[in-house]
């Protein structure tokens, strides 16, 4: 789409974007993985159109539906907002406030990449009526203004009235976080039954205090714990001297991933820094090379460890974005044709590519050239995939 006009501030990967304007970018090098302009696309008529056009959030961050209930969306804003609205209307006008963090007593953190990050439901929230929220704070102890503290709390949600009593809030996780980028956020249940949180390697550039390389910090992995933030058990890592609840780590800034719904497969998008941005499908124990490798690249950082690193099943350089958004494995009903193949895109550009494996290799395929900053992506119940523009309105998978 020509003559792009995008505005780009408040998100996780600004300074990205500030090293890359002033030209210290990197060239491309890993393996091309697109198909050829000659090639026919087998994606032709597949692009995001808007749905619930009446509906528009600010600094829309995440959207999810809870288990068993298709009928409501529920979406959270970085500035602490938590809404839901009905799904089954799409001319619907009314979003509906569960809850203002800021409002009802919890401070978040002022910075770019701070705020509210992730919710998730409790698997038996049918039950419980559970939720889990994943936001930042400023550091308890307020030794410096960049200092903060990645919290991931449990709270009750009233179904009746759909409110949020924070008498109910019990606090399950909490890490320091040195500087205020690359904090990561996300977090998600796993078919397992544990909860999965994704961090940061703690910020600032080239990863300074080495965490992703260092399997005895929580920073720069993915977590898996109990439901009381108890470490679960046969995490690799900490059967290898690491910290007990890390899943995985060598990661930078996982921002968004997913479980895919029929082979469990899990797919991380990790933010690059100066020439990459990449999508592994993350395994227990892997290391995923951050600092030592960006992408398919070698960095000229210091590197403590030897490997083994895992590669990245595809990944883009600078002429393509500069901040990844992890998507979804397609696995709805209503385009066959798309089952089993993974969106994603970037924030910065607003691309959308589809990824798809051809004889043991990825085939990445540009979907679209979007005028959106692609926050996230979204998944119902029934595996419909969408899109969320941070600054406003939320568009559907679809095929013409």
């Amino acid at each position: 789409m020509a003559n792009k006009t995008k505005n780009i501030f408040n998100f996780p990967t600004l300074v990205l974007l500030i090293i890359s304007l002033l030209g210290c970018a990197e060239i491309n090098s890993s393996p091309s993985d697109e198909k050829s302009p000659d090639e026919k696309s087998p994606y032709e008529g597949v692009s995001f159109k808007r749905v619930y056009p009446n509906l528009s959030f600010d600094s829309t961050i995440f959207m999810t539906q809870a288990p068993e209930q298709a009928g409501k969306w529920y979406v959270i804003e970085k500035s602490g907002k938590l809404y839901w609205f009905d799904a089954t209307n799409n001319d619907t006008e009314e979003k509906n406030l569960i809850i203002d963090l800021p409002d009802a007593g919890i401070e978040l953190s002022g910075c770019n990449e701070c705020g509210l990050l992730g919710m998730t439901f409790d698997p038996n929230f049918a039950d419980n009526s559970f939720i889990y929220l994943s936001y930042t704070i400023p550091e308890t102890n307020r030794q410096t203004d960049e200092r903060m503290e990645s919290v991931v709390a449990r709270f009750t949600l009233n179904t009746k009235n759909n409110s949020i009593d924070l008498d109910s809030k019990v606090e399950i996780f909490s890490v320091l976080q040195p500087y205020g980028n690359h904090n990561g956020g996300h977090i998600a249940f796993g078919a397992d039954g544990y909860l999965y949180i994704g961090l940061g390697d703690g910020g600032s550039g080239d990863d300074p205090l080495n965490h992703g390389q260092d399997k005895t910090t929580l920073l720069g992995t993915l977590l898996r714990v109990n439901k009381d933030g108890s470490p679960a058990p046969d995490n690799i890592v900490a059967k290898q001297g690491g910290a007990k609840e890390i899943y995985a780590w060598g990661l930078r800034n996982p921002w968004r991933w997913s479980f895919d719904k029929k082979t469990q497969e899990l797919w991380v998008a990790d933010v690059g820094q100066r020439a990459e941005e990449e999508v592994n499908i993350v395994i227990n124990g892997g290391n995923y090379g951050w600092r030592c490798e960006e992408g398919f690249l070698t960095t000229k950082n210091d590197c403590s460890t030897k490997g083994p690193y895992i590669k990245p099943v595809t990944s883009y350089g600078r002429s393509d974005g500069t901040s990844i958004t992890g998507g979804y494995v397609y696995r709805g009903n209503q385009i066959e044709s798309l089952q089993g193949v993974y969106f994603f895109g970037d924030f910065t550009s607003g691309r959308i590519w589809a990824l798809h494996k051809q004889q043991e290799q990825y085939i990445r395929t540009l979907i679209e050239d979007t005028d959106l900053n692609i926050s996230s992506f979204a998944e119902g119940l029934d595996g419909e995939v969408y899109a969320l523009n941070y600054f406003g309105g939320i568009y559907k998978l679809s095929h013409d």
